[in-house]
C-alpha cells in the first residue's frame, strides 16, 4: 500500500531519541475532539485503494530496441513520486532558495565525523500526527544525514507540539530546542497560524533566535498544507489552504532560509490526478506515512543539491538581519525541572520526555495546586495549558494580593496561553476536574 513505500531510500530514522515525541497531537485548525480520531488513523493501518495497489505494485517490465534482454522498467507516475525519481520533486518545490552557505559548512564537518543534532520545530504534523513508529518526516530527514555521513552521530530532537502556534514556540524553545544544541533545524508553522495576530514578530524571532546560536545551525523551512475539511469528509480533494501565510515566507525570505513547499508539489500532483489527498493524508490535515515521506524527499532533494555542491556552496554565511521587535526575544517557560514551582494535592509530574510532557496534569475526580513564584524578570506570565475533550471543572489562579482568576472547561480545549494578572510574584492554581484532565504545558514568561 501506498504508506508502506520508500521514497529514495529515506527509512526510519532508528531508536526514538528522548526528546522524541511518539504521540500524535493535533494542529490549530483542528480541535481536540479531531484529535482523537486522527490518533485512530495513525493507529491503524492505511486502507488500500485501487491507486494504493497500483502504487505498491513492482514497475512492469517493458521492452525495448534498446534492450535486448527486455530488463528496463516503467514507471508509472505515481511510482516516479513513491521512488523519488519524480523530475517534478526538485528544484520546483524549492520556493525560497535562500542561503545554503550553513548547510553547507555542516556537511563538510560532519564528513569527518562527529556529533550532531537534527532537529523539527512545529506544530502537530512535525510532532509526527499522522506517521506510524519512526516515520515522521523529521525522523526521516535525520535519518538522511545519518547514511550520508556514516562517520558522524545523529540525534534526533523532536520539538513539535500540536495546535501551538510560533508564538507559543517563542516562549518554550529554549526548553524545548534550543537546549539541546540543535545543528540543522526544519521549522514548519504553515497550518499552525490561526490566532497568533503577531505572525511577522513571532516567526521572525524563531528565525533570528536560531540564527543566533554559538553553534550557527543550519535552518530550512517547509509548507505544509491540509485539505477543506467539508470535502475531505464528502471524499473529495480541495485545498483548505490557498497558500502559505505571506508572514511567514516574508520572513523566511529576509532571513534567506531554504525553503519547500510540500503544499505546492502535493496539490499539483492532486491537479494532475498523481494522487487523491487521501493517499497521502491520515486525515483533513495531517499526512500519513506516505505524506511524511514525500515532505521528507522534498528536504532531501536540497540537501543532496547542497552535498554535491559543497565547493560552491560552503564558506561564510551572510549577516543575521537585525530584529525589528524584540518582545519575544527572552521569552520562557517553566517546565517542571524549575524549583520555581511546587506540586501539591492531586497535579502529576510529567515525565518529561516530550514537548507534551514538560509539565504537570490533574486528572478528573482530583483536586490539585501548583505554587509559583516568579523570578523578578517576569513582566507577565501565562498558564500554558490545556483542557482534554470533554473535560469539566474549573481551574483558580490566586495572586499574592488577593486577585482571583477562573478558567472553565471551554477557556481552553487546545494548548493556550491563558494570561495571568500582572504585577504579581506568586501565584497558586487550584484544579477542580470532574471529568477529563487539565495539562499545564509549562509557565509562559515575559521577560
Amino acid at each position: 500500500m501506498l504508506a508502506g513505500c520508500c521514497l529514495l531510500g529515506v527509512t526510519a530514522c532508528g531508536s526514538p531519541n528522548p526528546a522524541v515525541s511518539s504521540a500524535p497531537a493535533t494542529s490549530t485548525e483542528e480541535t481536540q475532539s479531531e484529535l482523537n480520531s486522527s490518533k485512530k488513523a495513525t493507529s491503524s493501518k492505511p486502507k488500500k485503494t485501487s491507486s494504493a495497489k497500483k502504487a505498491s505494485s513492482k514497475p512492469k517490465k517493458t521492452t525495448s530496441k534498446n534492450n535486448a534482454d527486455n530488463n528496463s522498467f516503467t514507471l508509472t507516475k505515481q511510482e516516479k513520486v513513491l521512488y523519488g525519481v519524480d523530475p517534478e520533486l526538485y528544484p520546483a518545490p524549492l520556493v525560497n532558495k535562500g542561503n545554503s552557505a550553513r548547510i553547507a559548512n555542516l556537511m563538510k564537518k560532519a564528513q569527518s565525523g562527529g556529533k550532531y543534532t537534527v532537529a523539527v520545530l512545529g506544530g502537530s504534523i512535525s510532532q509526527g500526527a499522522g506517521s506510524t513508529g519512526n516515520n515522521s518526516y523529521g525522523a526521516l530527514v535525520c535519518n538522511w544525514w545519518r547514511e550520508n555521513f556514516p562517520k558522524a552521530q545523529f540525534t534526533f530532537v523532536n520539538a513539535g507540539l500540536g495546535a501551538t502556534t510560533p508564538q507559543m514556540a517563542c516562549y518554550r524553545m529554549q526548553s524545548d530546542l534550543l537546549r539541546f544544541n540543535p545543528d540543522f533545524v526544519v521549522v514548519d508553522f504553515t497550518v499552525n497560524t490561526y490566532g497568533d495576530y503577531l505572525l511577522n514578530v513571532t516567526y521572525s524571532t524563531l528565525l533570528y533566535r536560531l540564527l543566533n546560536q554559538k553553534n550557527a545551525p543550519a535552518v530550512m523551512g517547509v509548507h505544509f498544507t491540509y485539505c477543506d475539511k467539508s470535502q475531505y469528509a464528502a471524499g473529495f480533494s480541495k485545498k483548505g489552504l490557498s497558500a502559505p501565510d505571506r508572514q511567514i515566507t516574508a520572513a523566511l525570505n529576509t532571513y534567506q532560509i531554504p525553503t519547500v513547499s510540500y503544499h505546492d508539489y502535493i496539490w499539483k500532483k492532486i491537479d494532475q490526478k498523481v494522487f487523491s489527498w487521501r493517499d497521502v493524508g491520515s486525515d483533513y490535515i495531517h499526512p500519513n506515512n506516505t505524506g511524511h515521506s514525500i515532505a521528507a524527499v522534498l528536504i532531501t532533494k536540497h540537501l543532496e543539491y547542497v552535498k554535491n555542491n559543497l565547493s560552491k556552496l560552503a564558506g561564510k554565511t551572510p549577516v543575521v538581519p537585525a530584529l525589528s521587535e524584540q518582545h519575544y526575544l527572552k521569552a520562557s517557560c517553566l517546565t517542571n525541572t524549575s524549583n520555581a514551582v511546587r506540586v501539591g494535592g492531586s497535579f502529576k509530574k510529567l515525565d518529561g520526555s516530550s514537548t507534551a510532557t514538560r509539565g504537570w496534569q490533574c486528572a478528573a475526580g482530583a483536586n490539585g495546586t501548583l505554587e509559583i513564584t516568579l523570578p523578578g524578570s517576569a513582566k507577565q506570565a501565562y498558564l500554558f495549558a490545556s483542557f482534554a475533550s470533554g473535560s469539566q471543572g474549573t481551574v483558580t489562579v490566586t495572586g499574592n494580593n488577593g486577585s482571583k482568576q477562573v478558567f472553565s472547561a471551554s477557556s481552553a480545549t487546545i494548548p493556550t496561553l491563558l494570561a495571568l494578572t500582572k504585577d504579581q510574584t506568586h501565584f497558586k492554581v487550584t484544579a477542580a476536574i470532574t471529568a477529563g484532565s487539565f495539562t499545564v504545558y509549562g509557565i509562559a514568561l515575559d521577560q
